[in-house]
């Protein structure tokens, strides 16, 4: 072994002229200094990089304005075996032989043109650690959906001289900046941190309080109303409440309209009472009975209009605050819906208002000359135990009269009697005694000879 060596360290000896040579014209195309703010793209941009020094880093802790996230070690380290040189290592002779010449040549170092056999014995196998950009990428992704709040627009009203005032000043959001916050932990990590502030950039409201004039809200585009005569005091009251969330509101060009996104939670926190409600089969009393006064003039307003709508579902039964039947829309947070889109490509402003027991919601803005024409409600099936159905067409034409769509609303309503319980003073000839009793509890009856 030692003369083989000693044969191939003299030819080095006698070849170090052509090699500086060879070294001379090489030279100019290799850069000595510290790398270039190009080159750090370079390095994010890899779906694997590299951490010197076998740093093996933490798991990953980010935090923003009360958000807290773990990133475990496993879902973004990367580990591979490879050699690396080490002046000071003496290998055993054997371990020489997991070192071929093809790996040193993956390692595309410039010095390999004067790697010479005996430095095989100074590479070490090492554990090399290297950071997944990839799966970091997709974590930050699903992150991302949580740190974030939309922008709100503000609220308008608008006068008889067609002026418009600001009810509630718009509202910034944000969202996190996943590239920033991406290329801090990587520069993080290779300095051994392992704790980060997520980066955010700023979600602006389309429209200025103060460029509100700029937008054109003259033309009536759709009208809605509804009648809740006979209604109890409570839910007149949650009509009112829930009107005043969309009173004033923006609509965006070929923006979808989603009444349970913008109506929020209902509760008492929110100021609703408890009303009549239909509930999984039944009419119970909840906090919110009556909000869909609110959808069902709004619905109309939006047949009106013309704009398409996406998503509508009847009521169980026919209610008399909606008449003419076939014309209301139900919800219920999260759903049942009623969505539409603004595709009127303008800016639209919602106006609503309360006089006595009349409900109006109106649609502003400018109109693009299209045609609406509503055909119905037509009854097509009525039963003698309160069963109904109805059909109802929007047909919408452009400023020329051709048909841009026709649209078909069908409802069925059930026999009412289905979701009431009868109010019984005596016990039922088909009832048995169990059933009775567990009647009289639930309703409270405290009676003796008139209840059995």
């Amino acid at each position: 072994m030692k003369k083989i060596l000693s044969k191939i360290v003299g030819t080095k000896k006698r070849n170090i002229g052509s090699m500086l040579f060879l070294f001379a014209l090489l030279m100019p195309f290799f850069s000595f200094s510290s790398p270039s703010p190009q080159k750090n793209k370079e390095i994010f941009s890899l779906s694997l990089i590299p951490l010197e020094n076998n740093n093996k880093p933490e798991d990953i802790r980010l935090k923003y304005d009360g958000f807290y996230f773990l990133i475990e070690k496993e879902q973004f380290l990367k580990t591979k075996r490879q050699f690396n040189f080490k002046e000071n290592y003496q290998a055993e002779s054997e371990n020489i032989f997991f070192l071929p010449l093809n790996k040193l040549k993956e390692k595309n170092n410039f010095w390999f043109v004067f790697e010479t056999i005996e430095n095989r014995f100074h590479y070490k196998k090492e554990i090399a650690y290297y950071l997944n950009t990839k799966t970091l990428k997709e974590k930050l992704q699903e992150i991302s959906k949580i740190v974030k709040k939309d922008s709100q627009e503000g609220k308008f009203e608008k006068n008889e001289q067609d002026e418009i005032y600001l009810l509630q000043e718009p509202q910034e959001g944000y969202q996190m900046d996943a590239d920033k916050t991406l290329y801090q932990i990587i520069e993080g990590i290779i300095q051994r941190k392992n704790s980060f502030f997520i980066e955010v950039e700023p979600i602006l409201p389309e429209i200025k309080a103060n460029e509100i004039e700029k937008f054109y809200f003259k033309d009536l585009l759709g009208k809605g109303e509804s009648n809740f005569a006979g209604s109890p005091a409570n839910r007149i009251h949650n009509i009112q409440v829930a009107v005043k969330k969309f009173h004033g509101l923006i609509l965006k060009p070929n923006e979808e309209f989603s009444f349970t996104t913008i109506l929020g939670p209902v509760d008492k926190e929110n100021g609703y009472k408890e009303e009549l409600v239909i509930k999984q089969n039944k009419t119970i009393p909840e906090f919110g009975g009556g909000i869909c006064q609110v959808s069902t003039t709004i619905f109309r307003a939006a047949l009106n209009a013309g704009f398409k709508i996406t998503e509508r579902h009847n009521h169980a039964y026919p209610v008399q605050y909606y008449s003419p039947q076939g014309t209301d829309a139900t919800v219920y947070v999260p759903n049942p819906d009623l969505r539409f889109i603004n595709d009127s490509f303008n800016f639209v402003l919602v106006q609503a208002k309360i006089e006595k027991t009349n409900l109006t919601f109106e649609f502003w803005g400018k109109s693009d000359g299209r045609q609406v024409e509503i055909e119905g409600p037509t009854v097509t099936e009525r039963s003698p135990d309160g069963k109904l159905k109805t059909i109802l067409y929007q047909i919408v034409k452009d400023k020329d009269g051709n048909l841009l769509r026709k649209d078909t609303f069908k409802s069925f309503y059930d026999n009412p009697n289905n979701y009431h319980e009868p109010d019984f003073k005596v016990k039922p000839e088909n009832w048995s005694y169990k059933q009775w009793e567990e009647y009289k509890i639930k309703h409270n009856l405290q009676c003796e000879r008139t209840c059995r």
